[in-house]
């Protein structure tokens, strides 16, 4: 047993987030927050794709746990993105410019400008320089264009990681790695060898949402264990519409896939996967109340517990303690339907009581 603790205690863990919008972002703050109460955030490298990549970045960054959990919470994300085009111009002008040529949409219905600026505020035009910090978008080709503190660097599959230019703006990048094609303008980075990269969501690369072999490249010996948190596809009527609807116009393209691609089983470190069932927001519920984005980042914060005890990182009585809070945290919400009381206040008083939260 003591030597089961021991080698717990000298864990350095490679974190990877998946894609998924509002759910992904919110799903890995709640991993973040269940790492780090369970003394488990000792981080050899952080990195991630689209929404999943934000909370990251803030951590990454300097921002405390308390902070980034006010930002989720109190801020209206519809606040963050500007409608520029509608719908039928972007399916139109696609369908007739680019579909034939196979290339992805050049313009979106919103833009992320704003987002940009929210960001650029929080991170202070630096990258974040804790944790290793990476996040990753793709071309209007499928090659991967990964940003990090040394640089941007480009690989196509089956080939290695190769430097194209120095580093990128943090909230450039991020934004670029969220860009949903048709949803979100594409982001136009400049090369020092003239032109310039049109980039889309991370997830469309030839690794689809599990962008693991990223690790391999700059930071994989440092760590012990890679952790992944993945929200996977959502499935609900809008979905299932958008879904059809890029299908048709850009012949899948647009779609990223959640089929693993990285052969993560054999790659050389112990994986865990975190699969969170997130169903109290959707991707794209930039106004989502507080309550359920609370919800969100339970989903996460549970299904982390879960995962680290199928791993063996958590004691026994580490694991009665995540099962007895969020025990606790279900009859909280119960009395709280039943005497119409704020979920959101209550659960951060229990939360601030139980150590989760410091403030």
């Amino acid at each position: 047993m003591s030597a089961q603790i021991s080698q717990q205690a000298d864990e350095k863990l490679h974190l990877v987030a998946g894609s998924g919008g509002c759910r992904a972002m919110l799903a890995n703050l709640g991993m973040l927050l269940a790492l780090n109460w369970l003394g488990k955030l000792k981080v050899a490298s952080m990195g991630g794709i689209s929404g999943g990549a934000i909370p990251f970045c803030l951590y990454a960054a300097g921002l405390s746990l308390e902070e980034i959990v006010d930002c989720a919470i109190g801020l209206d994300f519809e606040t963050l993105v500007r409608p520029q085009e509608k719908l039928s111009s972007v399916l139109k002008t696609h369908y007739q410019a680019g579909r034939r040529k196979g290339r992805l949409p050049g313009k979106g219905i919103y833009s992320m400008e704003n987002f940009a600026k929210w960001l650029e505020t929080r991170l202070k035009g630096e990258w974040p320089r804790r944790e290793r910090f990476w996040t990753m978008a793709t071309d209007d080709n499928g090659a991967q264009v990964l940003f990090t503190e040394n640089g941007m660097f480009k690989r196509i599959q089956g080939e290695a990681f190769q430097q194209i230019a120095a580093p990128a703006r943090p909230e450039s990048a991020i934004c670029a790695s969220c860009t949903v094609p048709g949803f979100f303008i594409p982001i136009n980075l400049p090369l020092p060898t003239g032109g310039q990269l049109q980039l889309y969501d991370g997830a469309l690369s030839f690794e689809g949402t599990r962008p693991l072999s990223v690790v391999d490249f700059f930071a994989f010996k440092q760590g012990t264990r890679l952790v992944f948190c993945d929200v996977g596809a959502e499935r609900n009527n809008y979905d299932r519409l958008y879904n059809s609807i890029w299908r048709i116009i850009c012949g899948g393209r647009c779609l990223p896939s959640y089929k693993a691609k990285t052969g993560e089983k054999n790659f050389g470190m112990p994986v865990v996967e975190i699969l969170p069932t997130v169903t109290a927001v959707r991707s794209f519920e930039f106004s989502a109340p507080a309550s359920r984005k609370w919800k969100a980042i339970l989903e996460g914060f549970a299904a982390t517990t879960q995962a680290l005890t199928r791993s063996g990182l958590l004691s026994l009585e580490e694991t009665m303690q995540a099962r007895g809070l969020l025990q606790e945290v279900e009859h909280l919400e119960k009395a709280c339907q039943e005497e119409r009381l704020d979920f959101s206040v209550k659960l951060r008083a229990l939360l601030i009581l139980r150590g989760v939260l410091k403030s």
